[in-house]
């Protein structure tokens, strides 16, 4: 008798603080604390990487796999499942539900421990949205004060529907599925609006216990606590006894749709996106997410590219690296990058296609040839091949194998890469002519115009995309289009666009050669390929049954080697012939290391590793039996 009465007044006092708590809340009504006051930081959305023919790829999770969605792409079932489950006086509370804070206080006093709460949805929604994590185990007077307040205050600014929507973009599903889109996604594979009922009521079950109720691991429970929400649905009037019948009687059927995650082959990729998204858009954009981003990959091009990479060199044999860039002339579209280490990219995320600065060798005289071009010298002009050359500071110049050309024609000294005839051509020109015709063309590294330049002494180094950027300007018809591997961004839920920042480049074409220039450049080139020699160039027209343009380098010591070049699907190569940029480089990733007695080589240089790469990359592009075509 006197533990009942002892249950009795226990059970009347804390009512008896309801109510007193309740008539607090409505006396200092109009001194509590207001939502407006406090930050509500925006939510961690995923973003969805698509290529050049609009198909996704990738899924970039920024923290947490989210989309948000507003109301109409939820599912009604699983709206009601929640409420039934969750709240189910949510439509008829103002925030603080004091029934059901009594109810849970009673069934607690009754079975001596803490096994039911009387938050609402939006309490749960104050405690995801405005209470710092580290914070939200806080199970104070004071802490409880501070989330009921603004609950009460967060009714009085928001509609129902907003406050359940905000609520159920917040909440935790379990398998690292934030809100119901992605849930939805995780575990069905279908977006959360085209839920049917049982599986509504199988998400809603979870979200009390995201981690205990695990449908991979034990499917028994979560059944259990799916048709415990059914009955919550029959009890409210949600449901009628036929649609609780025959959900119960559904198996539970999961189709995991797990992150989109790239193939490891467009690891490469994938990290120049995040790269220029962190640049043009903010680091911001990847933090945050929730877009889609619009990229210019050619999955087949790119599949095609790595594939050559990987086949050329064999890093794990001690043999150099190698990589390759591969660019749409008319457009600036970068359509693949390899950066083949010999390791998974994740393991060596040093992207050689776009960070890797090496010296370009004798690739840096096609902008000599581009320069002579423009200053009105034709390719049949004649210039000294005999070295050395001594310049004026005392450097001498030396040709391969220091062999003696005699006078020889700028054509001729394409071919056969004369240094000491394009040095001499370069001087006639006039060295800052030369660098300013290079960056026209899409060089932007630090440029000297030091007559080494002319053959590929340069500061810093050139990049494989910076120089498969430059080389496209030629098929393009003299205008050079910046490269990139973003077209675009909008925000998944709205649609809306996501502007570029100030400080991204400019991505407008500029005028570098005119259409003549460009064409005569390419027509030299061309001879590169169909009067080269049968060991390197030479051999592409019969290999590749498609016509061709490029120039081998190789820069001091054979510590860098290079292909660079162009293939058209028209019948000839010039302006208007866009068709495929591609360049390709092979060395060691740590530095300036020799590459002499490798590969089966005694000397690797451009027309050798770097030529096979790009060979077997332009045979992988037209695998379906036609010339390379350019991204979707």
């Amino acid at each position: 008798m006197a533990s009942a009465f002892a249950l009795a007044s226990s059970v009347g006092g804390l009512l008896a603080g309801i109510v007193a708590f309740g008539a607090l809340y409505a006396a200092l009504g109009r001194h509590l604390p207001d939502p407006k006051d406090y930050p509500e930081p925006p939510l961690a959305e995923s973003s969805v990487l698509v290529d050049g023919g609009g198909e996704p790829y990738a899924e970039l999770v920024a923290g947490e796999r989210r989309v948000v969605v507003d109301s109409r792409r939820i599912s009604p079932a699983l709206k009601d499942a929640v409420v039934a489950i969750e709240d189910r006086r949510f439509y008829r509370h103002s925030g603080l539900d004091f029934r059901g804070i009594a109810r849970a206080a009673v069934v607690n006093v009754l079975s001596g421990t803490i096994s039911e709460g009387g938050s609402t949805l939006t309490q749960q929604l104050i405690k995801n949205r405005f209470v710092d994590p580290a914070a939200r185990d806080d199970r104070s007077f004071a802490r409880k004060w501070f989330e009921g307040a603004l609950s009460w205050r967060l009714e009085k600014e928001r509609t129902k529907r907003e406050i359940l929507t905000d609520y159920l973009n917040t909440v935790y599903f379990g398998g690292g599925a934030y809100g119901a889109e992605a849930a939805s996604r995780t575990f069905f594979s279908e977006p959360a609006d085209e839920l049917d009922l049982a599986e509504a009521a199988t998400l809603a079950g979870m979200v009390n216990l995201p981690g205990f109720y695990d449908p991979y691991s034990d499917p028994e429970s979560v059944v259990a606590r799916r048709n415990v929400v059914l009955a919550a649905m029959l009890d409210v009037g949600y449901i009628d006894e036929g649609q609780y019948e025959e959900a119960k009687a559904a198996p539970l059927v999961i189709r995991p749709g797990a992150v989109l995650r790239a193939p490891e082959e467009f690891a490469p990729f994938v990290a120049a996106v995040r790269a220029e998204v962190a640049r043009d858009y903010g680091e911001e954009a990847l933090l945050r997410g929730g877009l889609r981003i619009e990229t210019t990959l050619d999955p087949r091009l790119q599949r095609a590219a790595v594939r050559a990479a990987d086949a050329g060199v064999d890093p794990e044999a001690g043999e150099p690296s190698a990589a390759l860039a591969a660019v749409d002339p008319g457009t600036g579209r970068v359509l693949a990058v390899a950066s083949e280490t010999g390791k998974p990219f994740h393991e060596s995320p040093f992207n050689l296609a776009t960070q890797a600065k090496r010296q370009p060798g004798s690739t840096f005289k096609t902008f000599v040839l581009a320069a002579a071009v423009r200053a009105g010298i034709p390719p049949d002009a004649v210039y000294d091949g005999n070295g050395p050359l001594v310049l004026p500071d005392g450097t001498q110049v030396n040709n391969y194998r220091e062999y003696q050309w005699g006078p020889i024609a700028v054509r001729k000294a394409t071919i056969e890469s004369v240094n000491t005839a394009y040095t001499r051509l370069a001087l006639s020109v006039g060295m800052p002519f030369v660098v300013e015709t290079a960056r026209a063309m899409g060089i932007r590294e630090p440029l000297e115009p030091y007559p080494s330049t002319a053959i590929g002494g340069l500061a810093e180094g050139v990049t494989p995309l910076e120089l498969a950027g430059a080389y496209a300007t030629i098929p393009s018809g003299g205008v050079h289009h910046p490269p990139r591997f973003v077209e675009g961004a909008t925000r998944r839920g709205t649609g809306e666009p996501v502007g570029r920042g100030a400080q991204a480049p400019s991505l407008e074409p500029e005028q570098a050669l005119t259409e003549y220039e460009s064409g005569v450049v390419a027509d030299v080139l061309r001879s590169v390929v169909a009067d080269g020699h049968a060991e390197g160039p030479g051999r592409l027209d019969g290999t590749l049954g498609f016509p061709s343009a490029g120039k081998t380098g190789t820069s001091e010591l054979f510590a860098d080697a290079w292909y660079a070049g162009f293939a058209s699907p028209g019948s000839g190569i010039g302006a208007g012939q866009s068709g495929l940029a591609a360049v390709s480089w092979v060395g060691y990733p740590e530095g300036r290391r020799p590459m002499v007695g490798v590969a089966g080589y005694e000397e690797v240089n451009g027309e050798k590793l770097p030529l096979d790469v790009w060979e077997s990359f332009m045979l992988g592009a037209r695998e379906d039996g036609s010339a390379p075509r350019v991204g979707a």
